[in-house]
């Protein structure tokens, strides 16, 4: 193309150029200067993109060291870091020290950020800011993970599944829990959650998860003091009848006709008939985690069905039939692994002689029954002292349904 165009100059000096010609070479010159333009931009860009992820990895890595020696993640960015002239670094770790994030720009181009925080940094740096940076889908809050369980960080639906349409579940507080839900359906339409990826219903060891950490929460016992009093329960008396949506989010005993403080006996019918008289602040509604994030329902409400399974060998010490149980009365040499329902299991002191009275709900099983059953978890508005975070219902196979049983979709942290 070149010597085509050298070969049209050197005549043009003997004949002139024609006006179509210089247009046409001047078109040509522009196609060619863009594209020389548009590939060194595009150089340019990924230049600067892998410059940031270096630096991060780096400071990644500068991170993790200092929370070996110190136990957790400083505040600050170690001045160890020496980032690339034109980059800035910027974030560091949180405030409790089990968390990180950092951010990265360039002065090449302030218009590529990068970021990496405490789960991608065996992965490396993504496209984005600290800021927007979203850990769970919508509805979802992060739960720290615990060693006694083996679980890492992870995401829950904050509010009871709610059916958006379709068999599709949603995390919010309008609406009242689905419910009429099978373990075997719930564990098909959990992966539905729009926006998510890799939603399933919550497992054992999840459940347990959240529980150990609330637990160990002064704020959710009636005295403020881990272990003395009871932990709330949710609504478990049937008044109002039935589950209830949330139309307050910022009242824990909304739609209980309960509140803070209430020291009216309520007189409870329970479930098979008998006589609760419940504390009214017992029903508060609301969970606090450790990370400062809110759990509704975890106890009271409806059930929720769990991943869970346990076939025979149930650890009800029972004469005949399904009984109510409180976890001090059950058969603690039954050896069920996938079932770690022991409020002991926690670590918590004090946890072994834990019973109803402390609102961690009661048992429903058979020592006799022989077939594979689903778990349920937490109590509903009617089971009353015998609702809880513990609360543990094992009588339904994985097909049946309950009016009064619903469930809840966990997920890992969003990358």
């Amino acid at each position: 193309m070149r010597k085509n165009i050298i070969t049209k100059l050197d005549g043009a000096s003997k004949k002139g150029f024609t006006l179509v010609e210089v247009i046409v070479v001047i078109v040509i010159i522009m196609i060619l200067s863009g594209i020389t333009f548009v590939a060194y931009s595009n150089w340019e860009a990924k230049s600067v993109e892998a410059q940031l992820k270096s630096d991060l990895s780096t400071a990644a890595s500068a991170m993790d060291n200092a929370r070996t020696f110190n136990n957790s993640y400083p505040e600050a960015i170690p001045n160890t870091v020496r980032s690339s002239s034109e980059v800035t670094l910027s974030g560091g770790g949180s405030t409790d020290g089990k968390s990180f994030c950092i951010d990265a720009t360039s002065s090449r181009d302030d218009t590529i950020h990068y970021f990496i925080d405490v789960y991608l940094k065996s992965k490396g740096a993504k496209s984005g800011t600290c800021a927007t940076r979203t850990l769970c889908p919508s509805g979802f809050i992060v739960v720290p993970g615990s060693s006694t369980y083996k679980t890492s960080d992870f995401c829950v639906m904050k509010y009871e599944a709610k059916n958006a349409g379709g068999n599709v579940p949603v995390s919010r507080a309008s609406g009242t829990p689905w419910v009429n839900v099978s373990q075997s359906q719930a564990l098909s339409y959990s992966p539905s959650v729009v926006g998510c990826t890799d939603c399933h219903l919550i497992s054992e060891a999840e459940w347990m998860t959240i529980s150990q950490n609330v637990l160990n929460i002064g704020t959710n016992w009636s005295s403020g003091i881990v272990g003395i009093g009871y932990v709330f329960s949710g609504h478990n008396d049937n008044s109002p009848v039935g589950r209830q949506q949330v139309t307050n989010v910022n009242d824990g005993y909304n739609n209980t006709n309960n509140f803070s403080g209430d020291t009216s006996i309520t007189t409870v019918i329970d479930i098979l008939g008998g006589t609760d008289y419940m504390l009214g602040d017992s029903q508060r509604r609301t969970l606090n985690l450790s990370n400062g994030e809110v759990i509704w329902d975890l106890a009271g409400n409806v059930f929720e069905t769990t991943s869970g399974t346990v076939t025979g060998g149930q650890p009800c010490m029972d004469v005949g039939g399904y009984v109510f149980s409180e976890y001090v009365n059950l058969n603690v040499n039954i050896d069920k692994p996938e079932v770690p329902i022991m409020p002991i299991s926690t670590g918590i002191v004090g946890a072994d002689s834990w019973t109803g009275a402390n609102g961690i709900g009661d048992v429903y099983c058979s020592s006799g029954e022989t077939a594979k059953h689903s778990i349920g978890r937490g109590g509903d508005y009617q089971w009353g002292s015998g609702t809880g975070i513990f609360a543990l219902g094992l009588d339904y196979d994985d097909t049946q349904t309950d009016s009064r049983s619903g469930f809840r979709v966990t997920a890992p942290i969003q990358e």
